[in-house]
């Protein structure tokens, strides 16, 4: 059965929270992750437990499930506040307050209501309150939170937000921020959940702010350690910056940020697991005791909105680099194995490992130029940098803001996770987020744009599709979403209907496509027909269409040896899947056939096609064969003649 988008995005979501729920039934802490298995309310709760965990990983990078676990109240006399979060950095108090709904059509319509909205006893408890209105004590986590409250020592710079992770009113959200008018507000409603909260575990960039800064402890290092100089480019001008860091600062900087860092990337965190290359950056860490790894290895090249560097430590002999918003462009392997090593060591172990090991980082800052221009000249830096490396065409077409604000256009539209860089989900599918069949790849997704926009010759063309040609020409409207949406159902339906579509017979599929478009489009069986009819519609009359077309279009010639005679023989159903032919024909062959109850009925030109094999071998047409055919199969192509 196919799924409607918000079914397929409401799966992911419950995948997601499931696989919390079971870091908690491994964390032994609490009995309502254990309990989650005894009954459908039970789970339900533990989800809904779960939903707060996804809002703090997804947000604030907070992976480990006992960290998150610490920070949530809910729970009897929680004064209305489902979890909390201090943000040292930003200097802010967020307070949350969830509302999980238990099926897909709640997650997008339930509101919250004023009242529960009412009870967020916010005012009270950040000034220390230890009992709401009615006398009763907060429970022990609310009084954890303020305990950890004041020791803030200068919390009367810090902001206090109040989070609402549900859908509210539109008439509600006025008396929201009235209620709470010293606080900033801010309302998660299921649209901006998804496009927030999933999609970004599910990318894996669930660590990524956009004013991210990145330190590297240089130990040992002093400011005088580094190179650093101005580049004038046409766009203006760049620091260019060269350190040695150690392998340890770059193997946790990639194990927690992941793709955050790697958005400018041809390739995704575990796509470069497959490099072979890694044997060898592994072999340098794990089988030398020694540094010659920034030898060894060519390197990081990060780009960064700024970069400072300095030796005022309050340590002698160190020094340290400072990002602002930093992206990997090159090296994105290196990083990648560093952190595999990492992850995949004691702490103890990794002490050893990474031991006086380097590895020299270009930084590039871009502080100087205007924020309009830097897109370009990431561009042509990332393509420059990954030139020596197996990165192909399409790579480089497709990693663009564009194709990426598309991928989320997409997946909100339709629960589709378009994927335009290669291993961007492989991380979701091994923890059993996603299906692979709510994938689509970079070269099936241009094909059924293209096919939606009525350009079946380049849908079936696999040499402009492996270029990434069209990527960039490609109709962002909204429009064209909705419209790939229709073909998407449609290809769901109809997948796996011919054996080997994704080989030599790919072809044929988009042409089968085209028949379920032409179906669906001309309300060939009435108006709103599902889609499972029209897919039902399109395997029964594919066949009767082969057989007309083979018959219709005798266009392969053989020439007889030692003779000037040719032989006609029918075109196969890949021959013409391949031509540009197939919409027109589609269209004149629906004109053939019959509807009767709502059904396809094709047996007439079933009948004639009968007719014909009894008349003449099906397989040998001689030279003069279309003006035969037509004697044979003459009704039929009256009427063809005719519409």
């Amino acid at each position: 059965m196919v799924q409607t988008s918000e079914e397929r995005k409401y799966t992911i979501l419950l995948n997601i929270l499931d696989r919390t729920i079971q870091d908690g039934v491994v964390s032994g802490r609490r009995a309502i992750y254990r309990d989650a298995s005894t009954s459908q309310e039970s789970r339900d709760a533990a989800r809904a437990r779960a939903f707060i965990h996804l809002f703090l990983e997804a947000t604030y990078g907070l992976y480990d499930f006992d960290e998150r676990e610490k920070l949530i109240t809910d729970g009897t006399y929680d004064g209305g506040i489902d979890a909390y979060y201090i943000d040292y950095h930003q200097k802010e108090v967020v307070l949350v307050q969830s509302k999980f709904r238990t099926t897909p059509e709640n997650f997008q319509a339930k509101t919250i209501t004023i009242e529960d909205i009412t009870r967020i006893d916010a005012e009270r408890i950040v000034r220390g309150e230890t009992e709401d209105e009615m006398g009763n004590p907060y429970n022990g986590h609310v009084r954890a939170f303020q305990n950890k409250l004041r020791e803030v020592a200068d919390i009367a710079e810090y902001n206090f937000r109040i989070v609402l992770l549900a859908n509210v009113r539109k008439g509600d959200h006025m008396a929201f921020s009235r209620l709470f008018s010293g606080y900033n507000t801010e309302v998660l409603d299921f649209e901006l959940c998804y496009g927030l909260l999933v999609l970004p575990v599910v990318r894996g960039e669930q660590a990524y702010f956009p004013d991210l800064i990145f330190e590297i402890d240089m130990s040992t290092k002093s400011a005088g350690s580094h190179l650093e100089g101005m580049v004038a480019t046409a766009y203006g001008p760049a620091k260019v910056t060269v350190i040695l860091a150690p392998t340890l600062e770059i193997a946790q900087f990639m194990s927690r940020y992941r793709n955050s860092i790697l958005r400018y990337n041809p390739r995704s965190y575990l796509e470069l697991s497959g490099q072979t290359t890694n044997k060898g950056i592994r072999s340098s860490i794990l089988d030398k005791k020694s540094g010659e790894f920034a030898l060894l290895n060519n390197g990081i090249t990060i780009i960064s909105d700024r970069a400072f560097v300095t030796d005022k430590t309050g340590q002698k002999g160190q020094a340290r680099v400072q990002l602002r918003n930093p992206q990997i462009i090159n090296g994105g392997q290196t990083a990648f194995t560093l952190s595999r090593i990492y992850e995949d060591s004691s702490d103890i172990d990794r002490a050893i490992l990474f031991e006086d090991k380097e590895v020299v980082v270009r930084i590039i800052s871009l502080s100087e130029i205007p924020e309009q221009d830097r897109a370009p000249l990431i561009k042509e830096i990332s393509a420059a940098t990954n030139s020596q490396t197996q990165v192909n065409t399409a790579d480089r077409v497709v990693t663009t803001e564009a194709q990426r604000l598309m991928a989320e256009k997409i997946f909100q539209t339709h629960g589709v996770l378009y994927e335009h860089k290669r291993g961007e989900y492989a991380e979701a599918v091994h923890a059993g987020f996603v299906n692979r069949r709510s994938i689509i790849d970079r070269a099936m997704f241009l094909r059924l744009m293209l096919l939606g926009a009525g350009d079946y010759a380049r849908s079936v063309s696999n040499k402009a599709v492996k270029r990434g040609k069209g990527f960039e020409q490609l109709d962002v409207s909204e429009k064209s979403v909705i419209r790939f949406g229709e073909v998407f159902q449609l290809y769901q339906a109809l997948r796996g209907f011919l054996k080997g579509e994704e080989g030599g017979r790919l072809a044929e599929l988009m042409a089968v496509l085209q028949l379920a478009l032409s179906i669906a489009d001309q309300k060939f069986l009435g108006e709103d027909v599902p889609i499972a009819d029209v897919a039902t519609a399109t395997r029964e009359l594919w066949p009767v269409l082969i057989d007309w077309v083979t018959l219709r279009r005798p266009q392969r010639v053989l020439k007889v040896p030692g003779s000037s005679r040719k032989v006609f023989y029918p075109i196969t159903s890949y021959d013409w899947a391949k031509s540009a032919a197939v919409p027109k024909d589609i269209e004149r062959f629906l004109k053939l056939v019959e509807v009767r109850d709502g059904k396809a009925d094709a047996s007439e030109v079933r009948r004639k096609l009968a007719e014909q094999r009894s008349n003449a071998p099906h397989s040998l047409v001689p030279s003069s064969g279309p003006s035969n055919l037509r004697e044979v199969f003459g009704s039929l192509f009256t009427e063809d003649r005719e519409s």
